[in-house]
């Protein structure tokens, strides 16, 4: 409260010389100081006491200060400042009352912006809001932000969110950011449907699409229909029956994917796996398969095309089944026959065979890679002296394999060899058998865990036949 006072002096009614009299005129304004923004208004109220006249003048003391009009209806100027306005009192103009201004700039937003403007459930996205001449806030409980600062958000549904920047006259300016929020949250689950032994396991893959958050939680539908692991291991049940497992995502429990498993102690529906459509009433012979450390299979088969015997493949994939049959040894002048199949332990299968150049057999083999599938064949043995045949091959844990095989020198039959190394390909020959008076036959091969092989064979010493055995280290 700002007052100000004077003395008056009266006279006599005599006509005597004045006598003074105490008298006190004040002026009271209603706002003595406050904070605006520039090129506002405010109006001001005087009030006058101590006098029956109560009329004021108004005046800015500062030029450039702004405006002020005879009813006190003050006009802030575009410049920020501290600036005065005064009330002085019509009867006496040395008396004065005076409301003290800060005069702020107005708030300012350049941009608000986001990182992204779409997203899908729990992926976040940040928010960057620049501005000046104020504080900000961003509503959906972001709170207070920095200019040019991002500040991360993880919107659950689609959703505005609004900055507001206040300056210290409370005088707001706001935005609004719209994000959108992909809420289309599914599951899909490998294999769709299973059939499992009593007490095997199926391993189940699941993927969540509409969200970053994988998370899956895995439950069996029926009491007593088996159980599964946090990472979608099934094990069945040691009875049989048709069963359920269940993907419920994490995020949003609504969204579930449901596997139907049957558990049967039986054997399924026969069927074909080699080209018989498309090769009709051509024979095959020979088949041979091995499963790889995730269950895929391939079987590799002689199959004759009306004039000469070829080797073929499939593959088996769990969820999928098999595929479609694929000649792996197309260029030959005369039979292939008597293919084996063996996988390492990164999920590549070798096959190998006997293959007649139209002069005698020699061993081959061909390289199955996942995803670029077969190579080319390769020609393993080079000995010319005779017919090679019956080859068996094996891994051992680094992918390494070993290939054994009968191989006749003009006169009898000899146990070889050949290897495989990961990264250089096949090497050369060579004998495993010793030198005898009989004929060596029928090689079998197996790695132990420590990549040390052993070979075991029959062979005759011109009386009878035994069994004899040779170690690869």
């Amino acid at each position: 409260m700002l007052i100000a006072q004077v003395g008056i002096q009266l006279w006599c009614a005599e006509g005597g010389p004045p006598t003074p009299v105490p008298s006190t005129v004040t002026i009271q304004l209603d706002t003595p100081e406050a904070t605006l923004t520039t090129e506002t208004i405010r109006s001001l109220t005087a009030r006058v006491s101590g006098s029956s006249n109560t009329s004021v003048i108004w005046s800015v003391q500062e030029p450039g200060g702004g405006t002020v009009d005879s009813k006190g209806i003050y006009l802030a100027p575009a410049t920020p400042g501290t600036f005065h306005v005064i009330a002085a009192s019509l009867v006496n103009p040395a008396i004065i009352a005076t409301a003290t201004f800060s005069v702020v700039p107005r708030p300012a937003i350049t941009s608000f912006s986001s990182s992204r403007t779409e997203v899908l459930k729990s992926q976040s996205a940040s928010l960057t809001a620049v501005f000046a001449n104020g504080k900000a806030l961003v509503d959906h409980g972001v709170g207070a932000v920095a200019s040019g600062v991002p500040v991360n958000v993880i919107p659950l549904n689609s959703i505005v969110y609004i900055l507001t920047v206040t300056n210290p006259a409370g005088t707001s300016v706001a935005t609004g950011l719209e994000l959108t929020v992909d809420s289309t949250v599914a599951i899909g689950v490998l294999p769709s449907s299973a059939r499992v032994h009593p007490g095997r396991t199926q391993s189940f893959h699941a993927m969540v699409t509409g969200t970053l958050d994988q998370a899956i939680a895995w439950s069996v539908q029926e009491k007593g229909g088996g159980d599964v692991s946090a990472l979608g291991l099934y094990r069945a049940p040691a009875r049989t029956g048709a069963y359920h497992v269940v993907a419920t995502s994490v995020m949003d429990p609504s969204k579930t994917a449901v596997v139907p498993i049957v558990v049967i102690d039986a054997w399924g529906t026969a069927a074909p796996i080699e080209p018989e459509t498309s090769i009709p009433f051509h024979d095959a012979y020979h088949p041979r398969f091995a499963f790889d450390g995730s269950g895929n299979g391939m079987a590799v088969w002689q199959q004759s095309d009306g004039s000469r015997f070829k080797i073929w493949a499939n593959r088996y994939v769990p969820g999928s089944g098999w595929g479609s049959a694929t000649l792996i040894e197309p260029a030959d002048a005369g039979d292939s026959q008597f293919p084996q199949i063996a996988w390492d332990g990164s999920g590549n299968a070798m096959a190998v065979w006997q293959q007649n150049d139209g002069t005698q057999y020699n061993i081959w083999a061909n390289r199955y890679v996942p995803g670029s599938a077969w190579g080319s064949e390769t020609l393993i043995e080079t000995i010319d002296a005779g017919n090679s045949g019956f080859p068996q091959i094996a891994f051992d844990g680094s992918g390494n394999a070993l290939v054994l095989w009968e191989q006749f020198d003009g006169t009898q039959y000899n146990i070889w060899a050949n290897r495989y190394v990961t990264g250089s390909g096949w090497g050369f020959p060579t004998r495993v058998d010793p030198a005898h008076p009989g004929n060596s036959m029928t090689p079998q091969i197996a790695f132990d865990g420590n990549g040390d092989a052993m070979a075991v064979w029959t062979q005759a010493n011109g009386t009878q036949f035994n069994i004899w055995v040779n170690g690869y280290r």
